[in-house]
This record gives C-alpha cells, sequence and structure tokens, in this order.
C-alpha cells in the first residue's frame, strides 16, 4: 500500500475539511461537536488555522512504524490523529476510547468531515473489543501514561495484531526528561489539590483530593468530615475500589497491604493522569512480551523532518550526531517514540 506524501495528503478533500473545522467559531464547534473538544484544542482555535505540521507529526509515526492497511487507534480521544491517517492513505482506521464523550466527538467529526473507512467505538484498551489479529498495525498516542495497567495493554494489543503486525507508542511524558518531571509533577498537583478555575482549564470539575473525602462521606457515614479529609489526603494514588479496602481496614485496626495504583489517578474513572513513562523500561517491557521493539527519534528530533521545515544547518549537524549515538540518546528526549513488531513465536510469560 502506498500512502499519500504530506504534501499531497494537505491538499486531500479530507484535511482540507479538518482544516475548516478549527476555522469555526466557539458556537458552532460546541454545537457540533463539543465543548471539550475546543478546549483541547484551543491554540488551534485560537490562531483559527490548523497546522500541517500536525499532519506532520502523523505521517511521520505512520511512516516509522511501517503502519498500513487496518490500524487501530487505540485510545483515540477526539479522533483527529485518525482523521489525518486516513487523510495519508491509510486504508481503515479503528478509534477506540473508553470515554463516551471521546466517542461520539469523534464520530460526529468523521461524519462532518465526510471520512469513510473510519470507525470510532467504545471499550478500554486493557480489553479490546476485538478478534484475535484483527489490525495490521496499532498506534497509541499520549495515552500509556493514563493507563491503569499498561502491561495488559500491550498484552491486548499483541492478540489482536496480525502476525509482523507494528505497533506504535507515542508518549509525551519521559521519565528521564527533567523538565518532563517537574512539570508532571505540578500536573499531578493540580489535579489533586486544584481549584475549580484550575480544574476547568484541564476539563475537570473536582480535584482528587475531594473526590476521595466525598466518596469516604458516603461509603463511611460514620467517619466526620476532618477525618474523611485526612484520609483522603493520605491515599493519594487509590480508586474508590482500593480507597474502600484501605478505609475498613483503617476502622478495625487490621493492616492491610494495598499500594496506590498510579502517583496520580481519578478514583472514579481509574484514569490515570500522566504517569511518567521510562521509555528503556517500556522497550524491555514489550520484548519480554513478544514484540521485537524499539526506540526511535521523535520527529522534531529526526534529521530529514528538521531539514523539511527549513530548520538551521546547526540543528542538522545536531540530529546527525544523536544519530550516531543510538537510539538510547532518544530516550532523553521530552517524548519518545516506540516501534515494536509483533513476532511468530508467543511471549516468554504468558501471565495476564
Amino acid at each position: 500500500m502506498q500512502l499519500e506524501t504530506r504534501e499531497a495528503a494537505a491538499q486531500s478533500m479530507l484535511f482540507k475539511k479538518l482544516t475548516n473545522v478549527f476555522m469555526q467559531d466557539d458556537d458552532y464547534v460546541k454545537e457540533h461537536l463539543h465543548p471539550d473538544f475546543l478546549r483541547y484544542f484551543s491554540g488551534y482555535f485560537a490562531r483559527r488555522s490548523f497546522s500541517e505540521d500536525f499532519l506532520a507529526w502523523i505521517e511521520y509515526m505512520v511512516r516509522k512504524g511501517n503502519l498500513s492497511g487496518s490500524v487501530l487507534d487505540l485510545a483515540a480521544g477526539f479522533g483527529v490523529n485518525a482523521v489525518c491517517m486516513r487523510a495519508l492513505g491509510v486504508p481503515r482506521v479503528v478509534g477506540l476510547d473508553i470515554i463516551d464523550t471521546k466517542v461520539t466527538t469523534s464520530q460526529r467529526l468523521a461524519a462532518l468531515v465526510g471520512a469513510d473507512e473510519l470507525e470510532f467505538v467504545r471499550g478500554s484498551a486493557m480489553d479490546i473489543p476485538f478478534a484475535d489479529a484483527s489490525f495490521d498495525g496499532v498506534l497509541i498516542v499520549e495515552a500509556v501514561s493514563h493507563i491503569l495497567d499498561p502491561e495488559k495493554t500491550f498484552r491486548e494489543v499483541r492478540r489482536v495484531l496480525r502476525p509482523g503486525g507494528h505497533f506504535v507508542v507515542y508518549e509525551d511524558r519521559n521519565a528521564f526528561h527533567p523538565r518532563v518531571r517537574r512539570n508532571t509533577k505540578k500536573c499531578w498537583a493540580r489535579s489533586e489539590f486544584g481549584d475549580r478555575d484550575t480544574l476547568a482549564k484541564m476539563g475537570g470539575q473536582v480535584n482528587y483530593c475531594e473526590m476521595r473525602r466525598d466518596f469516604i462521606l458516603r461509603e463511611f457515614p460514620d467517619i466526620d468530615r476532618s477525618t474523611a479529609e485526612t484520609i483522603a489526603r493520605s491515599t493519594r494514588g487509590h480508586t474508590y475500589e482500593t480507597l474502600r479496602i484501605v478505609v475498613s481496614a483503617k476502622l478495625e485496626g487490621r493492616r492491610v497491604n494495598v499500594s496506590p495504583v498510579a502517583p496520580c489517578v481519578n478514583p472514579e474513572n481509574k484514569v490515570v493522569q500522566e504517569r511518567l513513562t521510562n521509555p528503556l523500561a517500556t522497550v524491555s517491557q514489550l520484548r519480554r512480551l513478544g514484540f521485537k521493539a524499539t526506540v526511535f527519534a521523535p520527529h522534531h528530533w529526526d534529521v530529514e523532518h528538521w531539514k523539511d521545515i527549513g530548520g538551521s544547518w546547526k540543528g542538522v549537524l545536531k540530529r546527525r550526531l544523536l544519530r550516531l549515538v543510538g537510539p538510547v540518546a532518544y530516550c532523553f528526549a521530552p517524548s519518545l517514540l516506540i516501534h515494536a513488531v509483533k513476532h511468530h513465536r508467543p511471549p516468554s510469560n504468558t501471565r495476564i
């Protein structure tokens, strides 16, 4: 299958219609898509334009990952990545997301731009609702950091991929990068303790600490508000399910070995808030699960991409030097790109 060049895709009717969406006023977007779509892509709506740089980013992942045939866009969000893949000539794309709002908004977007061979369904990345060997490729963008159990997701990806199928992981939460670590911890603090105005900018309404406190007050009516507040502050990273176990044990004077599921997690829907991702550990995990995996340069560190956007000769030299060092150097970029290919042999450990 021959993909469209980025230049040809940018001139396609599908991409032009997508670009037109970002030129509409706020009321139009709220009516035809969703207010969260407007918030999430606020930078593009502020300029009333949709840059080809976004398409270039998707094209880079598609080409580096050899994504073709039938591709699953896992944790597809609002569907923009999937539309771009279709514009690039990927024959069939299926988007999967666990959040109803994102699925319905993606469906509306696909209808609005007239995209065919594009489907959006609701489902969990940890329990993908498709048969074995259903896809030639899987793409997951900025979502491993939100998934409760990444290993379970990787096992599911391997299951739905055909032998020799390609899996691309893009993450912007590289645990090795100092600035990313600092910014992620600030994000955790806002999610845990932020006020209404702060949370509104993140698409939330109630901070996680308040959610845990209110859950404790509902489930354990004998606990007073002050005690519930204290327990809520000491149980960061717990879901309602594990919180119930911890609080019950505390009331009964028992000790239980129940650890937080993540440094920061929405206790109700179990969506992790920006887990830091270790690229070397992720590659090692994928290899153990039956993939051939390696780290690639993110698109902004790629020599050819840098030349395409008219980057300086110093930038070209820097990127060529990094290429000589090899994949380990890319592990220290703010974002990371991992390409994995499904082995024909089974994984070394079949534990689920």
